[in-house]
């Protein structure tokens, strides 16, 4: 059902990426916009050698669709909406140090971007020094429920720290004495989990 969902869906859904003018106050900075006949432009300014994630997905976090942006620093992708259902969705735009989310409510006549419900969402940074020691740090400022997971290339987990709910967390992790190898770091935080590869 669900492979069904993304064919119709692209069938609907025009994306064009065309030149920008320039914008500034932070990156990425975002900005969406309601047009006629159910649709949204999105205009989006970032560095020119990060990179971009633009996803849109329904009430339930269901993917209808997902592009990957690098090497473009002024984006305007415009979001035809006039076939999707009546609901909730949200436009995600993530780069490697946060998620700004962008609710919009679908109507059967209209589109409503929910601006007050607005929100960046920080990714916990990640920084492997040596010796086997890594910092960790994640500003959680709507305090959701944090928990991090180490596991080995086996997929199999090694570690595991539960952090509790604060606002924000300076750790710094000591895994010296695991064997030497490649392991991922696993953040979940809420309903979204974070991967972040390591090695020593």
């Amino acid at each position: 059902m669900k492979k069904t969902r993304i064919t119709n869906f692209a069938a609907v859904l025009m994306l064009t990426i065309l030149p920008l003018m320039s914008f500034a106050n932070g990156f990425p900075f975002v900005k969406l916009t309601k047009q006629e006949n159910k649709n949204l432009t999105l205009r989006i300014a970032a560095i020119k050698s990060e990179t971009i994630r633009i996803t849109l997905k329904d009430d339930l976090g269901y993917m209808l669709f997902s592009e990957q942006v690098t090497d473009k620093n002024e984006v305007l992708k415009r979001f035809d909406l006039a076939n999707l259902n009546a609901g909730n969705y949200k436009i995600e735009v993530e780069n490697e140090m946060n998620v700004k989310v962008l609710p919009i409510k679908v109507t059967r006549t209209d589109i409503e971007i929910v601006e007050t419900d607005f929100a960046v969402l920080y990714k916990p940074y990640i920084k492997m020094n040596e010796g086997g020691v890594f910092d960790f740090n994640l500003l959680n400022l709507d305090t959701e429920k944090t928990t991090v997971l180490i596991l080995d290339d086996k997929g199999r987990v090694v570690f595991k720290d539960y952090l509790g709910a604060q606002s924000e967390y300076k750790k710094r992790y000591d895994i010296s004495q695991l064997e030497k190898g490649n392991y991922s770091v696993i953040v979940n935080k809420g309903n979204r989990s974070f991967e972040k590869p390591i090695a020593h």
